[in-house]
């Protein structure tokens, strides 16, 4: 598992609280075939500490970011083969976020 904690002096409550509200909203529809492909989280919680009340966002580890993945081959290029799946899981993550959720993803 991998969890997200928020930091109490960075963000405002209603900062947080919207982040766990789009990340609830992103579990809206899991039949949709580009469902498997939008990380969602687990489950949530509080944690109490000196510095105040922090979210816990719980989360299924992520796999290697592409640009350690493409280090594998010659170049550091993928196979075309490869990237044309890699691409169409992409969009298909892409099109559950802007069809089903109504969201525009805009972050890094």
């Amino acid at each position: 598992m991998s969890v997200k904690i928020t930091s109490s002096d960075c963000v405002d409550e209603d900062t947080t609280k919207h982040e766990l509200i789009i990340t609830q909203h992103l579990m809206r529809n899991p039949s949709h075939e580009g469902f498997p492909y939008v990380r969602t989280m687990i489950d949530s919680f509080e944690v109490t500490g000196l510095e105040g009340v922090h979210l816990c966002l719980v989360y299924e580890p992520m796999r290697e970011p592409l640009w350690l993945f493409q280090r594998r081959w010659e170049n550091r290029k993928l196979p075309p083969a490869l990237l044309k799946v890699y691409m169409r899981f992409l969009l298909r993550g892409l099109d559950y976020l802007h069809s089903e959720c109504h969201i525009i993803h805009t972050g890094a």
